[in-house]
C-alpha cells in the first residue's frame, strides 16, 4: 500500500464449506493420477479464510470485499488444464489449444464470474485497499 500508487487488490480463495469439499475431492482425484499441486495441500492442511475473518479484516481495515467465480465451472477448467498428454506432438497441439481456448473464452468467462454476492459456490475473494497518499 506504502507503494501503490492508487489502491492494491489481494486476491485468495475462500473457505466456504463447497470450497474446502471441493479442493479435497480434487487432492484425491490428482493423487489417484500421480500428480500433485502444492498449493491444494496447504489449503487443506491450514485452511481457508471463511467470511467472517473476511469481513473482520475489511471493517478493521475500511477496504472493499468482492467475490467471485463458481466452483463448479473451476472444477471443469482445473480439470481440462491438468490434462497433459505424455506424448511430446500432441502436448504441444494441446498447449496450443489451451492457450487459444484462453484467449477465446477469457472475456466472456470474466464477465459470468466477476462480481459475485458471497455464496456456497464462489471461491474467491478480492480486499480492495486504496492506498492513502498525502
Amino acid at each position: 500500500v506504502n507503494v501503490a500508487s492508487k489502491k492494491v487488490i489481494v486476491s485468495f480463495p475462500v473457505g466456504t464449506k463447497k470450497h474446502v469439499e471441493y479442493e479435497k475431492e480434487t487432492q484425491k482425484w490428482l493423487e489417484n493420477k500421480g500428480e500433485s499441486v502444492a498449493y491444494l495441500k496447504e489449503h487443506i492442511i491450514y485452511g481457508l479464510p471463511q467470511e467472517d475473518e473476511i469481513d473482520e479484516i475489511a471493517q478493521k481495515l475500511i477496504i472493499k470485499v468482492s467475490y467471485s467465480g463458481n466452483l463448479n465451472f473451476n472444477k471443469f477448467l482445473f480439470r481440462l488444464f491438468m490434462f497433459d498428454p505424455k506424448i511430446k506432438l500432441i502436448r504441444k497441439l494441446v498447449y496450443i489449444l489451451k492457450l487459444i481456448f484462453n484467449l477465446l473464452t477469457n472475456p466472456i468467462i470474466y464477465y459470468m464470474v466477476a462480481s459475485k454476492k458471497f455464496s456456497e459456490n464462489i471461491n474467491r475473494a478480492y480486499l480492495t485497499i486504496n492506498a492513502n497518499k498525502s
